[in-house]
């Protein structure tokens, strides 16, 4: 797979700990560092914001963003539930997005 443009790696800062990286990883990560591939979201804070704000900052300037990833955002799902009170629109467009 070639990327089309630049990759940005989320994680949880947790997550690039070395003490915590199974060896076989440690240089694949290392790597990541380096060439600025990675973000690593401070201790505490949901990691979610950040790729979604990533997300929108680059399509605002007309660009097409690929999200990988395997969270099934079923917590922004259940709030945005909440909020609409019932199947709208918007919530017929978070779930399109979603999936694709």
């Amino acid at each position: 797979l070639k990327p089309h443009g630049k990759i940005l790696i989320v994680l949880h800062s947790q997550h690039l700990r070395t003490d915590k990286l199974p060896p076989q990883f440690q240089q694949m990560v290392q790597r990541w560092l380096i060439d600025g591939m990675v973000y690593a979201t401070p201790a505490g804070m949901n990691d979610d914001w950040f790729w979604l704000y990533a997300a929108i900052m680059t399509s605002i300037g007309g660009k097409h963003p690929y999200i990988i990833s395997n969270d099934s955002m079923s917590d922004h799902h259940s709030a945005l539930c909440v909020l609409a009170q019932s199947v709208t629109h918007q919530h017929k467009l978070f779930l399109k997005w979603r999936e694709r």
